[in-house]
């Protein structure tokens, strides 16, 4: 007879794997034993469910991917065709700053490495690759497609984050972003 309540370590066991992305899904043995068609048909409709969802956010990252970004400041158009001088106007040295293309490419992509601060409860710092390869919590290194990368993809430095942490969200804080190829950056996770 399977338990109402189910003891502590399968709670904690679930929120683990679900904290790494897991999606899980229960099959009591009796239900199975009793209906194994019912049961195999429940799922298959899960499994389908989850590819349906993965594909549909799959095509939301390209989506966000092939948008285009601002690389530098445009002048407006009426600014740009005024004539200095004209007789209602004073004339002022216009000073442009372009801002670096710097801030545009800071945005958090798979391959790169991630320090962020959880802002709630438990306020520890943790340091984490994106990866498109499995997760390797050992290393520091996460699935593009867990929760907690799925909160961070996208993201800026300074960026205030919700990340799915077993069943809770908490608040996080983007601390510092290195760019896959960005040695330089390597530093300032240090």
């Amino acid at each position: 007879m399977a338990q109402a309540n189910p003891p502590f370590y399968v709670r904690l066991r679930q929120e683990i794997l679900e904290g790494l992305g897991w999606r899980l899904h229960r099959i009591w043995s009796t239900d199975w034993f009793n209906n194994p068609r019912q049961e195999a048909e429940r799922l298959r409709k899960v499994i389908m469910d989850r590819l349906a969802e993965l594909k549909s956010r799959a095509e939301e990252f390209q989506t966000l991917k092939d948008t285009p970004r601002p690389s530098q400041i445009k002048l407006d158009e009426r600014l740009a065709n005024e004539k200095p001088g004209s007789a209602d106007q004073e004339t002022v040295p216009l000073q442009i700053r372009a801002t670096p293309k710097v801030q545009a490419a800071r945005r958090v992509e798979v391959g790169d490495t991630v320090r962020f601060r959880y802002l709630t409860d438990e306020k520890r710092t943790i340091k984490v690759t994106i990866s498109k390869a499995q997760s390797d919590a050992s290393r520091g290194i996460i699935h593009f497609g867990t929760p907690v990368a799925s909160a961070l993809l996208g993201a800026e430095e300074g960026d205030e984050v919700e990340v799915l942490v077993g069943s809770y969200i908490r608040q996080a804080l983007l601390e510092s972003i290195a760019k896959a190829a960005d040695p330089v950056g390597l530093d300032k996770l240090n």
